[in-house]
């Protein structure tokens, strides 16, 4: 089916009067609105300098799709029967964070009520704020654009009115920029997916999926990728594992239906495989987070090495019929996790390396076991020179080695509970400098407070009790009486023998050595088991 290409021009009182009267809206398998505040007023910035703000997407069609979205998700009307309607297939944050600006209006718990600084000048670095008018010098956007504005104008001093006027001409008048296209239907609009999106860059293969194989959901055979993963999140929220990133999806569907986590493979993915195979997708994934769970002792996301583990330990539950893994099948399970995050394997070329890992299993599952020789350097030496950084694959592995020893808290010995929200920097209030940085300030190591080896995993809420500049001597001494089990306490966070006593005579370049020994004896037991 062909399609035609027109360019054209809108300005705003035509583009608005359509959004208003429901000629344009928003397919139901886009993203929804996720632009923040400063995106929306630097948008408003642009247009009020005349600068250009990219061109709009619409696919214009006589077609109407029964599940779409309006702009904001607001009230707005449908269109007469049998007019056609223009579908945002680029531009949806844009033209939603437009409109809500100019109608103050509230979309996701956020009000846009957005003020044009009548004291400021086109030099000026700032011109709109989010905040309530005065009617004097901060007057609503919504105001300035509406017919009714002449009792506001004639309350202003000549100054203000001046510039009122420069930015109302300048809204009225700005030529927006629109391609539609006519014609065609959703699979090739689809198509164009894999072309654009607001920023000029490529839109994510979860993207591309979600509008390949959308369909009506309340029709016979319907499905939608986007809704169906947020009930899968949900419903993995309450063991801590729920933050799934939605590329990890797309590579577990192009493993399990394609045999292939290639963004190729994956865009060949057809509507009728997705939603086949979607039960499988959701018992996979589901498998995997119970085995990283319970076998591996890494209860929250955050934690992991890569998000796209998930991936070859879902589809070795697939393969293997959902059954669960027998002890040598474990081992080698644990042993494929922490290779790939001490080697930082998957940092770059994921997606083949996924393919590979997917033949891998294959083998794996038909009863052999292979081998998987990556290099691996885990010596003292090098988990004393590893500092604490989120996001940094052989930091997150020694992270999940210590949250394997299940933590206990020092108060109490009752088990740390690790919650997603709080892992997500390096200054989380779990991640417990255990010689305090502060109070290392002046003394002999100070420059060595961040390696991993002085980290230990504690609830949040202790690491405030604590404080910043007691040595340690002095805070455990305030729990030890309190603990029955300190003993078992200490040892759960890999403080033993002579790092225990090191840690007592607040030796602290002692205690690092010794206890990165420790945790390096332990990485090696893994990686041989």
């Amino acid at each position: 089916m062909t399609i035609e290409i027109q360019p054209d021009m809108s300005l705003y009182p035509s583009l608005i009067s359509k959004i208003e009267q429901g000629f344009v809206k928003i397919p139901a398998f886009q993203r929804d609105f996720v632009w923040s505040m400063e995106k929306t007023l630097f948008l408003l910035d642009s247009i009020s300098r005349r600068y250009p703000i990219g061109t709009f997407l619409f696919w214009q069609s006589s077609s109407y799709i029964n599940t779409l979205r309006n702009i904001g998700n607001l009230d707005i009307p449908d269109p007469p029967e049998g007019y056609p309607v223009q579908y945002v297939l680029d531009g949806q944050q844009r033209i939603t964070s437009l409109y809500a600006a100019i109608k103050a209006a509230r979309i996701n718990d956020q009000d846009y009520h957005i003020c044009l600084d009548l004291d400021s000048t086109p030099e000026s670095e700032e011109v709109f704020f989010p905040r309530e008018p005065d009617g004097e010098q901060y007057v609503l956007l919504s105001d300035l654009l509406g017919d009714d504005y002449g009792r506001l104008f004639s309350s202003l001093n000549h100054e203000r009115q001046r510039r009122f006027q420069e930015v109302r001409d300048t809204f009225r008048n700005y030529p927006f920029s629109i391609t539609r296209v006519e014609g065609g239907n959703l699979d090739i609009v689809c198509d164009l997916f894999d072309r654009i999106n607001d920023t000029g860059s490529e839109l994510s293969v979860f993207d591309l999926l979600v509008a390949r194989t959308w369909s009506p959901p309340h029709e016979e055979g319907g499905f939608d990728l986007r809704k169906s993963f947020e009930e899968l999140t949900n419903q993995l929220k309450e063991v801590g594992l729920d933050e799934i990133h939605e590329p990890v999806m797309a590579q577990l569907a192009g493993a399990i239906i394609k045999s292939n986590c290639t963004r190729k493979e994956i865009l060949d993915i057809s509507r009728e495989e997705m939603r086949e195979s979607w039960p499988s997708l959701v018992k996979s994934i589901c498998s995997a987070v119970d085995f990283i769970r319970k076998k591996i002792c890494v209860s929250a996301s955050r934690l992991l090495p890569y998000p796209s583990l998930l991936v070859p330990f879902a589809y070795f539950f697939f393969k293997n019929e959902f059954h669960n893994p027998n002890g040598r099948q474990s081992d080698w399970l644990k042993r494929y996790f922490y290779v790939n995050g001490f080697a930082q394997r998957l940092s770059s070329g994921t997606q083949s390396k996924l393919t590979e890992d997917i033949h891998v299993i294959n083998v794996f599952v038909a009863g052999n076991l292979p081998t998987f020789d990556v290099p691996v350097s885990i010596s003292a030496q090098d988990i004393r020179l590893t500092e604490l950084r989120v996001g940094n694959a052989y930091c997150m592995s020694i992270l999940c080695l210590l949250a394997a020893q299940r933590p206990r808290d020092l108060r109490n010995a009752a088990d740390v509970i690790l919650v997603n929200p709080t892992l997500q920097r390096a200054n989380s209030r779990h991640f417990h400098h255990i010689f305090p940085k502060a109070y290392l300030q002046g003394k002999q190591g100070a420059e060595e407070a961040n390696s991993i080896a002085n980290i230990a995993l504690i609830p949040a809420d202790l690491n405030l009790q604590i404080g910043g500049a007691r040595a340690p001597s002095s805070y455990l001494v305030s729990y030890k009486d309190g603990n029955n089990n300190w003993d078992e306490t200490l040892e759960s966070h890999m403080i033993r023998d002579q790092t225990r006593m090191a840690l007592e005579n607040n030796d602290f370049l002692e205690f690092l050595q010794n206890r990165a020994e420790l945790l390096s004896r332990l990485a090696t037991d893994v990686l041989t088991a």
